[in-house]
């Protein structure tokens, strides 16, 4: 019999341990199974992000090149006849390498029948073009030659005559573009001025019909009967998704787009890197572009930083075997200390004794000592003073009598001591009730007590009074219910008005500012071919409306420009300022030039923790703003410096012009805020403004020193970073 106690004894030791260690290391799996899927989560949530970047990019380039077609198109509708050379200089005016980036070019295809093919070879060779040839013929009654293409560079000369109607995708192209009098992007082609032996680029065409007599007709058969031809514009896919990609910076992804719904290699039209692994994407998104699908998808590159790093995952899994290992190593040592109990029988009495007198002592806790059968055999002074009954009244009863009546129908009572005889302790906390029928919210726990042999000898329950504390906990939960409620109300406005000012910017951008550089276009084409047929009061007013359109053009960038930085994300890294400063300068080459400014420049070595387009758009400002508010008869003289000090990048652009007030100085960073007027000098009164948001964008701060007639000092301080971040 002892050899067979024994034996159940040291199993009792070790199967304990044993589940507490599996039970603990099942755990730690799991957690390490939920944190890696929240990782793959939160990639995917970032990934999604970007591609949602990309898609409102290139959307807005296309909507901006669709508004210069619309101009092209202005030109010939207020025009009988177009020249080469009046289509020429409109281009020349509207700056399309500069202002349009990716644009291969922009030009126009004539609609003929075979009979018209020699007159319009004769007209185009007498207006320059010696060589001037339709092809290829094709099979066709209907031609679609390209007579004007501009720029007149190497590729696009290339192109010119070509019959693009004799080519199936930009045939259906421009039967879309014609039936629908809209805008129409052609599928994926081979540009006829890719064949000069350059790296190959895949590319599209956007085309704009063109109607006689300006309007486009009501229906179809009308449509293609007073087709006149297309403006157009090709691109070279390569450069206009480059473009894209330059402008939104990505670190550590690539984007790919495909023409149409199928991601296969003959359709491919742009891959970002050629580190971009189809394999490593999780989704992609389809693009209706004008009549043509695009296929869009963004994956993680190798050496992309991931939403949160998964080096340290690992930690997981190793502390959870540790803390296993840990809770089974006590289990086990106090298992052993229980079967040690014979041992410490008088101890155990002692205790008991000691732990009698402690319950008398204990006036804020509710002690109550129950038999095995759950009836209450003692209870302490503080139960007493707590539920208001004296002992006569409660021992010998079970301890339901504290218990409300839901609980008691709920045989909630019996539930907690069958608990703690199953567990060795439960908690306990709810209402009770005293013996005056008031209610109290009370805390606590019921352990049940054992022999050394392992029998139920009775239980006790130990509670205390924490009604204010309940109180307390019930009402920060109502209130911070109901600031979460007006948290999420403060978010969905602030994300409406975010909204709304993106659609108000997009407005701006494109539907704005096409007007305005038509209306600079034809004022400059009435001041030169209508020069002889003007006098001076209306060549003057073609002056101020040219001039009043550029202000407004400019204005509008500024406001775009102020509104980008508003709301877009900055990411700062290592910027070497000695850089900065050159590029702004090259930017303003032609401006210094004109006014004959001299500029000094003492550069440390320095580098800030900055955005690096941001920071040149604020250092250009402040150069043209010396140049441009010098003292009337002198030379505009510019000292720029850069220096580290106590942590810091202090970039500094001093100049020998007018100066500015003292009262003035806080004035001069707001937005429409000018101290002189436009005719004395240009501006529209938001540089200053755009330097101080872009700044403080940055962590940064701005500044100036400055009086009347002693020139000006402008500073911009920003944080240092390590050359090599």
């Amino acid at each position: 019999m002892e050899d067979r106690e024994q034996y159940l004894k040291s199993n009792r030791r070790y199967l304990l341990p044993l589940f507490v260690l599996i039970c603990g290391l099942s755990a730690t799996a799991l957690a390490t199974y939920l944190v890696n899927e929240n990782l793959r989560y939160r990639e995917r949530q970032q990934l999604q992000d970007v591609r949602y970047q990309v898609e409102r990019a290139i959307y807005s380039r296309i909507e901006a090149y669709i508004g210069l077609l619309r101009g092209g198109a202005g030109l010939f509708a207020a025009n009988q006849t177009v020249t080469l050379q009046q289509f020429r200089q409109f281009v020349q005016r509207l700056e399309i390498q500069k202002r349009y980036p990716g644009l291969q070019g922009f030009g126009y295809s004539i609609h003929l029948r075979p009979q018209d093919l020699a007159p319009l070879e004769s007209s185009m060779r007498r207006q320059g073009l010696t060589d001037f040839t339709v092809w290829p013929s094709g099979d066709s009654n209907e031609l679609h030659s390209i007579v004007f293409l501009e720029p007149p560079d190497a590729r696009n000369k290339r192109a010119i005559g070509y019959n693009m109607f004799t080519e199936p995708t930009r045939r259906r192209a421009m039967i879309a573009a014609c039936d629908l009098g809209e805008p129409r992007l052609s599928g994926r082609v081979e540009l006829v001025q890719e064949s000069l032996g350059e790296d190959f680029q895949p590319g599209f065409l956007m085309y704009l019909p063109l109607y006689l007599g300006g309007d486009a007709p009501e229906d179809v058969h009308a449509r293609r009967a007073r087709l006149q031809g297309f403006v157009y514009s090709p691109f070279r896919a390569g450069d206009l998704f480059s473009s894209v990609a330059a402008q939104l910076q990505l670190r550590g992804q690539a984007f790919a787009v495909w023409d149409g719904n199928y991601v296969v290699d003959k359709s491919l039209l742009f891959r970002s890197s050629p580190a971009f692994d189809q394999k490593n994407v999780r989704d992609f998104s389809r693009m209706q572009v004008y009549g043509n699908t695009w296929t869009l998808a963004v994956a993680r590159i190798p050496g992309g930083q991931a939403p949160v790093s998964t080096k340290t995952l690992w930690i997981i899994p190793l502390l959870g075997v540790i803390a296993s290992l840990l809770l089974c190593y006590f289990t086990y040592a106090e298992i052993g200390q229980a079967l040690r109990r014979k041992e410490s029988e008088r101890q155990l009495r002692e205790t008991e004794e000691t732990f009698a007198l402690l319950v008398r002592l204990a006036e804020e806790y509710a002690i109550i000592i129950m038999g095995p059968d759950g009836r209450i055999t003692d209870w302490n002074p503080g139960a007493q003073r707590i539920f208001g009954y004296v002992d006569e009244e409660v021992v010998g009863r079970e301890s339901a009598i504290f218990f409300t009546p839901e609980d008691q129908a709920a045989e909630i009572p019996e539930a907690r001591i069958r608990k703690a005889e199953a567990d060795g302790q439960v908690s306990d906390e709810g209402w009770r009730v005293r013996k005056d029928g008031s209610r109290l919210w009370m805390s606590g726990s019921v352990v049940c007590l054992r022999t050394h042999d392992g029998r139920v000898r009775g239980f006790a329950k130990i509670l205390r009074d924490i009604t204010e504390r309940k109180q307390t906990e019930e009402s920060i939960k109502e209130l911070n219910l109901e600031l979460e409620e007006r948290v999420l109300r403060r978010t969905a406005a602030l994300q409406e008005s975010k909204e709304q000012m993106e659609a108000f910017s997009y407005t701006v951008a494109h539907d704005l500012r096409a007007p305005l550089r038509a209306m600079q276009g034809f004022a400059h084409a009435l001041q030169e071919d209508y020069r002889e047929r003007l006098d001076e009061s209306a060549f003057e007013y073609l002056t101020r409306i040219m001039r009043s359109a550029e202000r407004m053009d400019a204005l509008i960038q500024d406001l775009l420009e102020y509104s980008r930085l508003s709301g877009s994300e900055l990411t700062f890294q290592s910027i070497p300022i000695a850089e900065v400063v050159q590029s702004a300068m090259q930017r303003l080459e032609g401006e210094i030039a004109r006014a004959g400014a001299q500029i000094e420049l003492h550069l440390e070595p320095a580098h800030a923790k900055a955005h690096r387009a941001t920071l040149e758009n604020a250092i250009a400002n402040l150069i043209i703003n010396a140049v441009k508010f010098a003292r009337p008869g002198t030379t505009p003289k510019i000292i720029i410096r850069a220096m580290e000090q106590n942590g810091s990048v202090q970039i500094c652009v001093q100049d020998n012009g007018i100066g500015i007030a003292p009262e003035h100085h806080g004035r001069i960073f707001r937005v429409f805020e000018r101290l002189h007027a436009e005719d004395g000098v240009p501006g529209t009164g938001i540089g200053l403004a755009i330097v101080k948001k872009g700044v403080e964008r940055m962590g940064g701060k701005v500044g100036v020193e400055s009086e009347p007639n002693r020139g000006s000092l402008f500073w911009i301080e920003l944080p240092k970073a390590d050359p090599a971040g």
